[in-house]
């Protein structure tokens, strides 16, 4: 089955509707173009993903038009307003994800990173179809939840140990240690029916003390342990201060819509990381795969975000 992106053609210009259908392109994803008014007619072999409509310069709301076509599509999925001018921040996110507004510049790549997480994951795991090397130095992986979209970054060395080792049977968890052995077996079960704060402290034990995090999607919970040469930070719009930087002591916290958490071995965050998580997952790990490239200190690092 094809994934493909339901593409609103109301107040549609040629310019952007050339944008959109590249941007598909560049992510193997099939465009399907309707009116709001009008019947949508959709390949067999075809599963919508995602709606995309174009909202005007000058428009204060999203067309209720929008709306009622996604509503009543019989599948629940979020609907991408492209803005015809700046918007406050590069992006919006509301209704716990389920709808997103980029404003201008609209460009191929900004479409593209909004439609890069909701690709279908490969049958059978929750990896995406990308699974690269960078100039043979970095290594990049994605994977897509019910309710999370991630991604892993680590140096290719030749060596195990640098591997962040993934486990995806209860949400998303993640371990990145020096001392880890990626072809290993995930060393310790996180569907018990132990507490969750106890699951993850034996996690932690068995990693040797190293840096760990796990999204909890039953409880909806953050859980995560950073050593001293470690950091954990937390992006969302719906938190004051939107930027946060997770203490050593700190070990849990409720996950919110649309949370981005990010979780770096050998090197901390800046300026420049949350300038870049606020456009989004992708774009915060285009920017550590670049910081990555030219900072040999920073070894690895794990990117989650909370999508629907």
């Amino acid at each position: 089955m094809n994934a493909a992106i339901l593409l609103i053609t109301d107040g549609l210009e040629q310019r952007l509707h050339a944008l959109i259908a590249e941007a598909c392109a560049q992510e193997g994803l099939a465009l399907v173009a309707a009116g709001s008014n009008g019947a949508i007619v959709l390949p067999v072999d075809c599963s919508l993903v995602m709606a995309v409509g174009i909202l005007s310069a000058g428009g204060r709301q999203v067309p209720s038009s929008f709306q009622r076509l996604v509503a009543g599509l019989g599948v629940s999925v979020p609907l991408l307003v492209l803005c015809q001018e700046p918007l406050v921040s590069p992006m919006a996110v509301l209704d716990d994800g389920r709808l997103r507004l980029v404003g201008s510049p609209l460009t191929c790549a900004k479409i593209a990173d909004q439609l890069r997480t909701v690709r279908p994951a490969v049958p059978g795991t929750s990896r995406l179809g990308r699974d690269t090397a960078t100039a043979g130095r970095l290594q990049v992986r994605e994977y897509r939840g019910p309710a999370w979209w991630a991604a892993s970054l680590w140096r290719c060395d030749g060596s195990e140990e640098q591997i962040p080792q993934i486990d995806q049977t209860s949400g998303f968890a993640a371990i990145l240690t020096a001392a880890n052995r990626g072809t290993e077996a995930w060393p310790a079960p996180l569907t018990s029916k132990e507490p969750a704060t106890r699951r993850f402290a034996q996690l932690t034990e068995k990693c040797g003390g190293g840096l760990a995090l796990w999204f909890d999607p039953l409880g909806s919970y953050w859980h995560f342990a950073a050593p001293v040469d470690s950091e954990i930070w937390l992006h969302s719009s719906r938190r004051l201060p939107s930027h946060w930087r997770m203490r050593k002591d700190f070990t849990a916290c409720e996950a919110v819509g649309e949370d981005l958490l990010v979780a770096l071995r050998g090197a901390g965050g800046d300026v420049s990381c949350d300038q870049a998580a606020e456009r989004g997952g992708p774009t915060l790990l285009d920017h550590l795969e670049r910081r990555m490239a030219r900072e040999p200190a920073l070894t690895a690092a794990v990117v989650v975000e909370l999508r629907p």
